[in-house]
């Protein structure tokens, strides 16, 4: 059933909107999935290895959840309690130290314990064991992966009956489907893991930020599900063919008056692109349609928010747009400038059209735009005046093909500025080596803009950590 009344929104990032790419202290942006839903805020107890729980601080920013984050291990002795080795002196704590806060922590007031299978089940004492299980079975829930005798001592306690949970966010790289079960009175969500070496985060490891984006919305429903068992979902199936999105919704009477927000998202940038698509509602189901676009990797974000404005169910799905005309690269002259100095783009394209035209932006490191610039009929030479607003080293010169049909192509090119390196004393060769997983942009991002230092270390830097603590730098 489609709702009563259900009007279209495509955000378009303006502040405020569900979806905006909000760009917070720490510098990179990040997809609001939900800022509020009906109920009230989640509380979450987060248990596990110091590195994975970053990813509850990223839930935090992205959901109504109240955080709780307990650090009992690190990545150097993944089997033992306590942190140890290269870390600033208010991380260190023994094994003891850990447990005990891990057992204050079950005494407060939570709703969700997210417990990391880093260092696993059998280690914890018997006391805390039990004392997880007994809030479990009496009413609370668990998001884990059931592994290491944890499902067969909860089966001990209670009957585990599978409940029938959507599939949501389809191809992420987490493969293996979450699975809901009942025990007692409360609720248990197998949630699998991205293996990321000893790190097991509940996201994706992926370098890429939309990838990170897209696997924590899809984290963040699943999360809301086991905290919030009742909640019936507004959206009952996403179809996609070309492009053409189908959003089959349910008859949530609730909703009636709600809004639909669709953002269509490259997966290579922090770009997002405004649709303009014709909304057409037939037996139930929502047809969206949007704009051609170039050539790449996209996931579309869907957003149901009922009529008092909070968000009632959200979903997503992947898809690429095949190349036609290709714009191969763009090779910028001279690679090393000053703001002012003028610039010489030269592009490749495959087989270009006498109708074709371009569009090109200058953007820096932190992908912010300084310049724009429309060509309305094809050449292979442009030529640009170097932003004097770059606080950047890197810079990046995006170019997209465009033809009488839309965008067809998209190619990048760099150029340095080394006169916007801060000086030498500002710069701390320190690196928090998280490998190249967008948690590792958002943690170094965060320490470099706090001011504490470019970036820092919990491990002996070599050479990829000293060039990642460059980049972060620059």
């Amino acid at each position: 059933m489609v709702f009563g009344v259900l009007f279209l929104l495509l955000s378009t990032g303006l502040p405020g909107l569900l979806g905006e790419v909000r760009p917070l202290a720490d510098g990179l942006p990040r997809t609001v999935w939900a800022p509020s839903w009906e109920a009230d805020p989640i509380k979450l107890l987060s248990i596990g290895p110091f590195i994975p729980l970053h990813d509850s601080h990223e839930l935090r920013l992205r959901f109504p959840f109240v955080v709780t984050a307990v650090a009992v291990t690190d990545h150097k002795n993944p089997g033992q309690f306590g942190i140890q080795g290269h870390y600033w002196p208010g991380l260190l704590k023994t094994g003891d130290r850990a447990l005990n806060e891990v057992r204050q922590a079950l005494e407060e007031d939570w709703d969700l314990l997210a417990l990391n299978e880093v260092p696993g089940w059998p280690s914890y004492p018997e006391d805390i064991r039990t004392r997880i299980i007994d809030e479990i079975v009496t009413g609370k829930s668990l998001a884990t992966v059931l592994t290491d005798g944890l499902k067969a001592e909860l089966e001990q306690r209670v009957q585990l009956r599978s409940v029938e949970l959507p599939v949501r966010f389809a191809q992420d790289s987490v493969k293996e489907a979450p699975a809901l079960y009942r025990a007692g009175k409360g609720h248990v969500l197998h949630l699998p893991a991205d293996r990321s070496g000893v790190n097991h985060h509940f996201v994706s490891s992926s370098p890429n930020l939309r990838d990170f984006d897209y696997s924590i919305g899809r984290a963040g429903w699943y999360l809301r599900q086991v905290a919030r068992p009742g909640s019936e979902p507004a959206i009952a199936a996403l179809a996609l063919k070309g492009s053409e999105l189908t959003v089959e919704t349910t008859g949530v009477s609730a909703l009636d008056g709600g809004r639909l927000h669709v953002v269509v998202r490259r997966r290579d940038s922090h770009e997002f692109f405004e649709c303009r698509p014709q909304l057409t509602h037939r037996n139930g189901k929502i047809s969206v349609k949007w704009q051609v676009l170039p050539a790449g990797e996209y996931h579309a974000e869907v957003r149901i928010v009922d009529r008092m404005g909070s968000t009632a169910d959200w979903d997503g799905v992947r898809f690429s747009v095949p190349r036609s005309r290709l714009l191969t690269s763009v090779t910028i002259e001279p690679k090393t400038i000053r703001a002012g100095d003028r610039v010489r783009c030269r592009l490749k394209v495959e087989d270009p059209a006498d109708e074709t035209g371009l569009y090109v932006r200058w953007l820096d490191r932190w992908e912010r735009l300084l310049l724009e610039k429309r060509v309305e009929s094809f050449t292979s030479d442009i030529e640009l005046i170097a932003p004097s607003t770059s606080l950047s080293v890197l810079n990046h010169v995006r170019v997209t093909l465009l033809s009488k049909d839309g965008p067809e192509s998209e190619a990048v090119g760099t150029v340095l500025m080394p006169e916007n390196v801060r000086p030498a004393g500002d710069f701390y060769v320190l690196y928090w080596r998280t490998g190249g997983a967008g948690h590792g942009f958002l943690q170094n991002d965060a320490v470099r803009r706090i001011g504490a230092a470019d970036a820092f270390s919990n491990v002996d830097v070599g050479v990829g950590s000293a060039l990642g603590a460059a980049e972060a730098h620059l």
